[in-house]
């Protein structure tokens, strides 16, 4: 007789027994009572489909209408909810929306009708003396708001006057910024001159991130001079100028200065 070579292979323990230890045995009990949970699910729901059909035509139809509105309410409730969901703003609106809350802050205030008053500190800014800060100093774009000449000697060609003006220089850390404010007689030449100082700041230097001339509530620019970063921007018959030489330390000090 012919004896046949046969290789047999081990056993191996079902992953879904319930019975085995560790996770093998946790993942066959979840996989029985899902099993169960199924043919439980279905039973019911053949039970209630016998009930159903052995239910008088007037009942049928109730429970079909009820469940017909039901439905119904629910796909509304979703429509008028995607109806009144906030539109996403448009570009112009994107565009004209006021960076770091500007139009939101109050105004810089006049000490007699007169001088604009300053602070002394804001958030980790510190004015760095009591001495009036040089401003001949400062940015290209500072001297060019401050600048109080109207005609040819006027360093950046900006014709329109400047009612009040003030400047000072602020230290936070081992960092510093210059800020110069200038109240302008009416609304529409404080356009003109936030757009002035703008073509002033292309022509030194770079600009960028802007929105000029009435687009939102308020109208601001970056400006870049060898050496200097500057924000500028117009708010109602206000004009700020922030440079620094860093532009973190610009970002912090537009970030906390109040006005």
């Amino acid at each position: 007789m012919k004896r046949e070579n046969r290789m047999e292979l081990p056993a191996s323990s079902s992953n879904l027994d319930p019975q085995a230890p560790g996770v093998r045995g946790w993942i066959g009990l979840t996989f029985e009572v899902l099993i169960i949970t199924a043919l439980v699910t279905w039973e019911l729901s053949k039970y209630a489909w016998d009930r159903f059909e052995h239910m008088s035509g007037r009942a049928r139809g109730a429970i079909l209408i009820s469940a017909a509105i039901l439905l119904l309410g629910f796909t509304g409730t979703l429509i008028a909810r995607a109806l009144h969901t906030e539109t996403p703003p448009t570009i112009r609106d994107r565009i004209g929306m006021a960076p770091f809350s500007l139009d939101t802050r109050p105004s810089l205030s006049l000490v007699d009708g007169s001088f604009i008053a300053m602070p002394a500190s804001f958030g980790d800014f510190e004015r760095i003396s009591g001495e009036p800060a040089d401003a001949s100093l400062s940015s290209q774009l500072n001297l060019c708001l401050l600048d109080t000449t109207v005609g040819p000697e006027n360093v950046c060609n900006i014709q329109i006057p400047r009612q009040h003006l003030g400047f000072e220089r602020y230290r936070s850390g081992e960092g510093w910024v210059d800020v110069a404010v200038a109240q302008i007689d009416s609304v529409a030449n404080a356009d003109e001159t936030i757009a002035g100082l703008y073509r002033y700041a292309r022509r030194i230097g770079h600009t960028g991130n802007f929105a000029i001339y009435g687009v939102g509530p308020v109208d601001y620019f970056y400006g870049q001079e060898p050496g200097w970063i500057s924000f500028a921007y117009a708010r109602d018959t206000w004009i700020v100028v922030i440079s620094t030489r860093s532009p973190a330390m610009l970002e912090q000090a537009i970030t906390q200065f109040p006005y």
